[in-house]
């Protein structure tokens, strides 16, 4: 079971940090899945539902949420 998030409204999804990938038909991201350790790719950053059936949210370095 995951630990709450340590502020009010923090939906304490895990991060994976992405690693642009230029395809040659479009921008996609891979990122090593936090429960699963293996490489996804996305086509977007935000809350992702991964193939092996894990949730987090993919995030580049030094992006961070807005508080509301």
């Amino acid at each position: 079971m995951q630990q709450p998030g340590l502020f009010p409204g923090d939906d304490a999804l895990p991060v994976a940090r992405p690693v642009p990938m230029q395809t040659s038909g479009r921008l996609e991201f891979a990122a090593r899945c936090p429960e699963c350790r293996a490489w996804h790719r996305h086509v977007s950053l935000g809350e992702k539902h991964a193939p092996c059936g894990a949730t987090y949210r993919l995030e580049a370095k030094g992006q961070r949420r807005e508080a509301a």
